[in-house]
Order: structure tokens, then sequence, then C-alpha cells
């Protein structure tokens, strides 16, 4: 870390006081498992020495209500990590004196060797910054926060540092629901932070909590036509492209599927198809319809079945869609409405009660059969079935025979 960055954080955690400085400190000790002893020796080369008395005299005060037996073992272990520094030197001793009835053994600041972990420093004091976030009253000072945050930036993005970035955001919109005029204050670099998620999500696809990302979107720091082009022109399709897309641009539908009707590659529509049942919107299943009423059977399968992974359901297209011809597209539908008793109770009423005289469907009834023999653990599945195998006349034995053996399968 610059020198100068180290001086202009020491003026600004001095005019915090001893007690903040000490309740910060504590709150990382108890809560961060990420806390350890190059972050105590930060702590301790940041702060003003002439404070140290007063910050560990708080720092005991705080810590005074918590026994060694209170700790879990990692904490306690951790307890006794904090006693060691790097070497040649010793644990202050104020601090020392503060935290000694942690150490189980009672042998004070044995010196032992410590790598300073250089990325790792600078990672904690981002999370240091980002303490100070939560609990800073004053405007101007938590700008200057924001501006020592800023500063981070670039070091933040290149390590990928995701959980700081998510950290960042439930930061703000915690403090932004007692103080709604901080908005202003967190916006700039919030926005930062959702344009590099952005991108990252349009050109590499996974990353981590994307889920909690997508929710935090309001507006796209890009074009609809850069994700049209990202998607159909480079075929760089992913699944998290196609979520943001769809929460982005929702007018954008028609576009999108102009550009899938003109796909001639069907390994790549089948692409398409599997990305959109993993984002769970309305508007993929709006886009898997749509490719179900241009495509052939294959991949009109493909899309029923993709629509297993969408919550929503359109029973009025499922319907129609048990009525095909096809056994492959009727099988998908049935699966799909099996998912709701009532809706089953209908499709099977759609599947088993059709006009047959003389029994000339009954090969459409026999496929039915092997059908709704995929979902067995139905009762009313199972009663459907024994109905059929007590039908009489000649003409009906071999569906009678398919219902007998489904039953007894």
């Amino acid at each position: 870390m610059p020198q100068d960055k180290i001086e202009k954080l020491r003026i600004f955690l001095k005019d915090l006081g001893p007690e903040a400085l000490a309740d910060t400190l504590w709150q990382e000790m108890i809560s961060d498992e990420r806390f350890d002893a190059s972050n105590f020796n930060l702590f301790i080369n940041l702060v003003d020495k002439k404070q140290e008395e007063e910050i560990a005299g708080a720092l005991s005060k705080k810590s005074s209500g918590v026994s060694t037996y209170q700790l879990t073992p990692s904490l306690r272990k951790k307890m006794r990590e904090l006693f060691r520094m790097q070497a040649g030197q010793s644990l202050p001793a104020a601090y020392l004196k503060a935290l000694a009835r942690f150490y189980e053994d009672g042998d004070r600041a044995r010196a032992e060797p410590l790598i300073l972990d250089r990325p790792a420093v600078q990672r904690n004091y981002r999370f240091l910054m980002l303490n100070i976030m939560g609990w800073e009253i004053s405007k101007t000072r938590l700008a200057q926060v924001l501006e020592k945050l800023s500063d981070e930036w670039a070091a933040a993005a290149k390590d990928r540092d995701f959980e700081f970035m998510k950290g960042f955001l439930e930061m703000a919109k915690a403090r932004e629901k007692d103080s709604p005029a901080l908005s202003s204050v967190f916006n700039p670099f919030r926005k930062q932070i959702l344009t590099f998620v952005e991108t990252a999500a349009l050109e590499e696809g996974e990353l981590e909590y994307f889920e909690y990302f997508l929710q935090a979107f309001t507006e796209s720091s890009l074009g609809k036509d850069d994700y049209l082009k990202k998607i159909f022109s480079e075929r760089r399709v992913n699944p998290r492209a196609l979520q943001l897309y769809l929460k982005l641009f929702p007018q954008g539908i028609t576009e999108f599927n102009a550009c899938l009707r003109r796909i001639a590659d069907l390994d790549f529509l089948k692409a398409i198809i599997e990305d959109l049942s993993l984002g769970h919107s309305h508007l993929g299943l709006a886009i898997l319809k749509y490719i179900f009423s241009f495509s052939h059977l294959l991949i009109k399968v493909e899309a029923l079945k993709a629509m297993r992974g969408i919550e929503a359901r359109d029973k009025e297209f499922l319907f129609s869609v048990l009525k095909a011809k096809d056994a492959a597209l009727r099988q998908e539908a049935f699966l799909l409405l099996s998912a709701e008793a009532a809706a089953q109770e209908e499709a099977l009423a759609v599947l088993f009660d059709i006009f047959n005289p003389f029994g000339i469907r009954n090969n459409i009834i026999e496929e039915n059969i092997e059908i709704a023999a995929q979902k067995m653990d139905s009762p009313a599945v199972k009663q459907r079935f024994k109905d059929l195998s007590v039908r009489r006349f000649f003409w009906n034995r071999n569906m009678r025979k398919a219902a007998l053996a489904a039953l007894e399968a």
C-alpha cells in the first residue's frame, strides 16, 4: 500500500476516537473469520500510538463480558495467534494486557515468524473501510470513506473480489434503508461495481454471487444491441447473459426472437434453449414458446424439456400440446402439467377420455398409457389404469393388457 495512502488513513482513523476504533477492532475479531494476526498488525500500525492505551482500555471493557469458554475453538485459536507478530516484534503491552486472558497457556507474546501476505492485507484494508462505512454518520466523512474505496477499485477489480463488491452493495442498501439521502454518496461506486459485474457476466458467464447481483440491477450500462451482438453474432451465449438481457430489456423480446428465427445452427439453438431453462423467467418461457412455434420436432421437444426449469406454466399452451399427434410432445406436456395435481387430473382426461368407437383410437390410448406410466406414484394415474384394465369388448384387449402391465410394473 503506498505510503501517502497510509498517512491519509492514519489521519482519518485518528479522528474516529478510541471507543469507535475499539468497537471496530473487537467486532472484526469476533465476527470476521478472515481477521488474523496480519490484520491486527495492520491496525496497530495505522492507529495513533498516543491512542494505544485508550483503545486497549476500551477493548478490554468490550471483551470483559466474554469468557474464554464462550469462544468457539476456532476463535480461541485466533486469539492465540493474535499474540504472534512478525519476527523481532511482540504485541504492544497495552493490547497484550487487554487480551492476555484469552491466551489459554499464559505464554504471552511468544515471537514467532509470520509471513506478511500483502494482497491479503490490501483486501483486509478494503473490508475495514466497509466496516467503517457501516456506522459512519457524517456524510462528509462517509464521502471520504467512499473516496478511499474508489482508490482500491483497480485492485478489487483485478482480484475479481466479488465478495467485496457484494459486501459494498449490501452495506449501501442497509444504510439507505435508514437514510435514503445517502444514495447520492453510494451511487457512483455502486454503478462502477454493477458495470464491472455486467461486463464480466456477458463475457464470461460464471461469477460468484451472480443471483444477488442480478437483483441489484435496475438499468444496463451497455445497450440492447451489445447483448444481441455478443449472443448472436459472436455466438457467446451463456445463461447469465440471457438472464441479464431479460431483466434489463423486457421490451426487447421482439428483437431477440427475430434473431432466433434466423439461426440455422441447431446446436447453437439448443444451447440457447438450455440456458433459458436456467433463468426461471416468465420472459424466458415466452421465448421458449416462440422457439417451439417455428421449430421441427427435435427442437420442440427440447424447448418443452427446458420449460421444466421455469416455475411459471402456460397451461393453455400445454393443453394444446397435449393433443398433438406426436407422442414425444404429449409426453413432455403431460410431465409439465403433472407438477400440479389438479392440472394432472385434467391432463389425464385429455389423454384417456377420447371418443373411441370400436377401438379405432386404441393405438393413441396405448401410447398415452406409456406416457402416464411415468407418473405411477400418482393415485390418479393408477385409478385411470385400473379403469382401462377392465374395459369390455374384444377390441380393447391390447389396451387392457397395456394398462395391467403398467400397474404390475
